[in-house]
């Protein structure tokens, strides 16, 4: 029976053929769905291939694509291929078409003209996620209805296409491919959010985002998970977790699919490798056979790399190790780790002896340890941030040995975790904190086993909390000149912070060499304190400082990730900290608010809450949200202290006076700020209230406050900052555009912006129309990259002299290729008047001819 028997035409077809919409939000997608709209909407396209990795959110695309094409003369067909399916020609389809009231078609050219004479009634999409799995019968059928335009596809792709005709939608150009990375890190934060509701502790996030490693559909189940079974709990309404690793009942079930045929030698090989999370790839083929590492490779439970040495390693899937190891019985565990201990030991190496995973094998498996290799593990996993076994080898080296050494390990330890004490620890470690108005570092001080030049670090800690950096890094230079890398590293960390402070990202990251060298001497020696271990990131801070945003935010994603992994939420924050201050400048402001909003508030320092709220304040501005911006104004005063007032929080305070309308008591809160900024040396800080005064129309202020000091300056913004109020006071629209240039290579699309709108006004009023319109279409360009509401100068943009109603009806004529004798004709006027006309249009757009315009009308940016 061919299909015109089967009566097509008069088929109801069922609106509800599409599945349910995954419930995943769609979150950071927005220039993939619009590239998805111009394939499936647009006047020439023929669909897309959706191309990327296992749980991108390919399928959710596939998904969003469809409700673009649904209801009015749109009729959507979702086609779910599978492995099952693959062996059984134009199956997939098939159930598709019946799911639409459909015919079921016998044969290819069945379906085709099944499809045509729908095309025929109604608008036609066919949605294929995992179109990897179509048997070739379907995937004929897709390439040849795309090349005869019956409908247009979005198909999903999660690998290299195995069939000609796949690979061929995209290949030959009949479908558009888009790529689907992974979802950014910030992003992926967002989406935690979104699927719980509310807002969600930073290093919480961002632990859960690294565990996903970029699965959405895995950081989707731990987040549902996490709330159906108890370990993800609202607090003051942040959600955070409750201490214990994520492996809800729903990842076991997401990872059983993925272990469908396993070999059981195939399953021990992923619990040993889960046990371990990476090994050498040469042990690795001692415990099981290549052949098995190639297959657990295959099904992404596995992967390669390589260490600092360049040696190749193994490791596991953190999804998948963390499930494998929670569902793991206790006795086979033990059995397990006792094959590891004796596969490593055999090697007779004496770092796999001080390794602190294979330690707590060992203690877990044998027993009591010698002191020494316990603590030495401890450290070991310190410095490597997993505080969680440094803590469980320290206590075991205390609750077994109870000796001094053991006693001060662990105190050191649980003052760096600002945990309660072991029995009878002795006196505990003091904590001594100093912070910057950026650059966030909690110097820590155990004095009372130090040497006393170590002691020292406490006092130009302080002098940096109460602001006068410059004194702090005098004195810290000083002990930077010493031999005891205990000294050295303190130091170092006040004295990065310090030089931040004043302006000097480049001698900041000078130090780096030094600091690096006394982290490494420190590793089999001592444990100093969390402040160490934020060097890397006031580093990477440093670099963005200096002009190299668009690599110091990877960096920071990446401490933040790895010190969230390992539960080092005091790193995790003081990096997030620093990623949301570099957010912000690049325009990204709601991720930064995100970010400044979740930071840990209850910090023991009070600077810290300071710059967290400061921050969430002034963001919250910029979102123009009165809700948020009076939420963290209320937080912020909760913890002012007259001792205790970083710039940071004073400028965040004037914006919020200023936004209120309270010019005079703003000004005063500036002028302090900057009197105290200039006396103490802070000019990183005095370049942005300079620039602030300078942005709200008080450049002649501003100016005042710069002098030799500007010189000292550094860091890329704050140079630019200082010559965009030289710009500003001068009324120089020549140097304002190059500050433009400047802040636009700088990646700060608001500065960029505002300095294009003021370049715009000056030349306007000059009288230089082209100028002033190409200024503004810069202008325009560089707003769309800045996700906030407009500043006060970009509010000068809008004075532009627009075009009067007459002169947009002959522009637009012009533009679509009329002469001037038609445009007459069509208006009734003459032809100098109709000429006259487009020589004041070219003038206020600063366009040379109609070309020039054409272009512009109809490619505004």
């Amino acid at each position: 029976m061919n299909s015109n028997e089967r009566g097509v035409s008069d088929v109801t077809l069922v609106e509800e053929a599409a599945p349910r919409r995954d419930d995943l939000p769609l979150v950071g997608r927005e220039e993939i769905v619009s590239q998805l709209h111009e394939a499936v909407r647009g006047g020439q396209g023929r669909g897309a291939v959706l191309i990327g990795a296992r749980g991108v959110g390919k399928s959710r695309l596939v998904n969003e694509a469809g409700a673009l094409a649904s209801g009015g003369d749109w009729v959507t067909i979702h086609v779910h291929p599978s492995t099952a399916l693959k062996s059984m020609p134009l199956q997939a389809l098939s159930i598709a078409l019946a799911a639409a009231g459909l015919p079921v078609p016998d044969n290819p050219a069945e379906a085709l003209t099944i499809l045509a004479q729908l095309r025929m009634r109604r608008q036609l999409l066919v949605c294929v996620d995992d179109a990897h799995l179509l048997d070739a019968a379907c995937a004929g059928l897709l390439l040849q209805a795309a090349r005869q335009k019956i409908c247009r596809v979005v198909a999903a792709v999660t690998q290299s296409p195995q069939s000609e005709e796949v690979l061929a939608l995209w290949k030959e150009g009949w479908l558009r491919r888009i790529s689907v990375p992974e979802l950014p890190f910030t992003k992926a934060i967002a989406l935690c959010e979104a699927v719980l509701g509310g807002p969600v502790d930073f290093s919480t996030a961002a632990r859960l985002t690294a565990f996903a490693q970029g699965n959405l559909v895995i950081l989707r189940d731990t987040l549902i998970g996490g709330q159906e079974e108890g370990f993800l709990i609202s607090r003051d309404g942040l959600w955070t977790d409750a201490g214990s690793d994520p492996a809800p009942t729903r990842l076991t079930e997401l990872l059983e699919p993925r272990l469908a045929g396993l070999s059981s030698d195939g399953h021990t090989a992923l619990e040993m490798l889960s046990l371990a999370g990476s090994t050498a790839l040469s042990l690795a083929t001692q415990l099981a056979t290549c052949h098995i590492w190639e297959e657990l490779e295959e099904r992404g439970l596995v992967r390669i790399l390589h260490d600092q040495s360049g040696t190749p390693q193994i490791a596991v899937e953190e999804f998948a190790g963390r499930v494998t190891v929670a569902r793991m019985p206790l006795l086979r565990r033990r059995r397990l780790m006792s094959q590891l201990v004796s596969a490593h030991l055999s090697q007779d190496h004496e770092e796999h002896r001080i390794n602190a995973r294979l330690t707590l094998w060992r203690q877990e498996c044998d027993g009591k340890l010698p002191e020494r290799n316990l603590l030495t593990a401890a450290r070991r996993a310190w410095w490597d941030m997993d505080w969680r076994a440094a803590r469980l080898l320290a206590e075991e080296a205390w609750l077994t040995h109870r000796t001094p050494h053991a006693r001060r390990v662990l105190g050191q330890m649980r003052a760096s975790r600002k945990a309660t004490a072991p029995p009878d620890p002795g006196p505990p470690a003091t904590l001594t904190a100093t912070a910057r108005v950026h650059s966030i570092v909690i110097p820590s001080a155990y004095a009372q086993t130090q040497p006393s030049t170590a002691r020292e670090t406490p006092a130009i800690g302080a002098l940096l909390l109460a602001g006068q950096c410059d004194d702090a890094w005098q004195k810290a230079r000083v002990l930077l000149k010493q031999d005891t890398p205990h000294t050295v590293a303190r130091a170092g960390a006040v004295a990065q912070a310090a030089l931040l402070q004043m302006g000097r990202p480049r001698d900041c990251m000078d130090l780096t060499p030094q600091l690096s060298q006394a982290l490494d001497r420190l590793r089999d020696q001592d444990i100093v304190g969390c402040d160490v271990l934020t060097i890397p990131a006031l580093t990477a801070y440093a670099q963005g400082l200096a002009g190299t945003a668009s690599q110091a935010i990877p960096r920071l994603t990446q401490l933040a990730a790895q010190a969230a992994l390992a539960r080092n939420t005091v790193v995790a924050d003081r990096a997030g900290l620093m990623l949301a201050h570099l957010l912000f400048e690049s325009g990204h402001v709601a991720e930064a608010h995100r970010i400044y909003g979740t930071a840990k508030a209850d910090d023991d320092v009070i600077p810290i809450q300071q710059i967290a709220r400061a921050g969430a304040l002034v963001t919250a501005l910029h979102l123009a949200d009165p809700s948020a911006a009076e939420t963290a104004y209320s937080n912020l005063q909760a913890c002012w202290r007259p001792d205790h007032q970083p710039t940071t929080a004073k400028i965040a305070i004037a914006a919020h006076q200023l936004r209120q309308g309270r010019s005079q008591p703003a000004l005063q809160t500036l002028h302090n700020a900057a009197h105290s900024a200039l006396r103490y040396g802070a000019y990183s800080d005095l370049a942005h209230i300079v620039h602030l005064l300078s942005r709200t129309g008080r450049a002649s202020l501003a100016a005042e406050y710069c002098g030799e000091w500007t010189e000292d300056l550094q860091g890329t913004i704050d140079r630019i900052r200082i010559a965009f109020t030289h710009a500003m006071a001068t009324r120089s629209a020549e140097a304002m555009a190059a500050c433009a240039e400047q802040f636009h290579t700088a990646g700060t699309p608001l500065y960029t912006a505002e300095a294009w709108a003021v370049t715009s006004r000056l030349h306007r009023k000059a009288g230089h129309a082209r100028e002033a319109t190409s200024a503004a279409r810069k202008c325009a360009a560089a707003q769309a990259n800045y996700h906030g509401i407009p500043t006060f100068l970009l509010h000068a943009i809008e004075e532009a002299e627009p075009l009067s109603h007459r002169e947009r009806e002959i522009a637009h004529l012009a533009a679509t290729g009329h002469t001037s004798q038609e445009i007459a004709a069509r208006m009734t006027v003459s032809v100098r008047t109709v000429d006259n006309h487009l020589y004041r249009i070219f003038r206020k757009l600063g366009v040379p001819n109609r070309r020039a315009l054409a272009t512009l009308l109809t490619h505004p940016k």
